[in-house]
């Protein structure tokens, strides 16, 4: 084992915080596509009985509980990352 001030299983610390923003990007974006997908199948599905009820596909989106949250999770990802990148004093 190296003698790394701060190992986790022989990678540095900023490696694993690195891998960990990658893969919680991929979890948020494919979360993103998940919401988007499934709200469109719901509009062409329901497209008929939308347009009778009265409710757009705007107001879906609008009155969206998840889309909410999953913009809050997308706010709070960003600043960590903008955090993240504001303390790396280098790059290499």
């Amino acid at each position: 084992m190296r003698n790394h001030k701060y190992t986790i299983i022989e990678l540095p610390l900023m490696g694993v915080v690195y891998s960990l923003i990658i893969v919680s990007f991929l979890a948020i974006f494919f979360l993103n596509l998940g919401w988007v997908i499934l709200n469109l199948y719901f509009f062409i599905v329901d497209g008929v009985q939308t347009l009778i009820v009265g409710s757009t596909f705007i107001e879906n989106i609008y009155f969206s509980t998840y889309l909410k949250w999953i913009l809050l999770i997308d706010v709070v990802w960003i600043i960590s990352a903008l955090v993240f990148a504001s303390t790396r004093s280098s790059y290499m």
